[in-house]
């Protein structure tokens, strides 16, 4: 989704608190190292936080999953808004992951297409969690809700994303990241 004006949330680490990790931002999770990351499981996703949007697409997942009719087709179709330009997708290539699709209005507002790139080519630390979250997602086959800085856009923005892993058969797992 495009980027909203909000104020920064970072992830921290290994029960210090967000002040013990040197952070004056607060947050209730730390892991040791200051991270432009921040993520909720699919059990711990903040409703109030989605933008409606958001909480039709997870909605929707949710019950595409339960009746085993989960595709990329059904979760981008009969929506009142335009997923396909507001989201970009993403397979798993190792330990990395490929753009697989850019939409339209997240190249606008990013400035860049990374379409046929690797997401570890951008070379910094939001890149690196944002792979590491992606792998969580496809791990447990389970939507994540995301917040996080943008290194690349010019504006200092938080960007809000709820990823959709989607299976693909003989293929794998693609991430609709909206």
């Amino acid at each position: 989704r495009a980027p909203a004006l909000l104020r920064p949330h970072v992830k921290c680490a290994v029960g210090l608190t967000a002040r013990e990790c040197g952070s004056d931002i607060p947050t209730s999770y730390c892991t040791g190292h200051a991270m432009a990351v921040e993520v909720f499981h699919f059990d711990s996703i903040p409703q109030d936080a989605l933008t409606p949007a958001m909480k039709f697409l997870l909605t929707k997942w949710s019950s595409l999953a339960v009746m085993n009719k989960l595709t990329l087709q059904a979760i981008t179709e009969s929506a009142s808004f335009n997923v396909r330009d507001n989201s970009a997708y993403m397979i798993p290539a190792g330990d990395d992951f490929f753009y697989m699709h850019m939409g339209d209005n997240v190249r606008a507002a990013v400035g860049r297409d990374f379409t046929g790139q690797l997401l570890s080519a951008l070379d910094d630390q939001v890149a690196s969690d944002l792979i590491d979250s992606y792998q969580q997602a496809v791990a447990q086959e389970k939507p994540i809700f995301m917040r996080f800085t943008s290194s690349i856009a010019e504006n200092p923005l938080i960007w809000e994303r709820i990823v959709l892993p989607v299976p693909i058969p003989h293929l794998g797992m693609v991430l609709v990241c909206y």
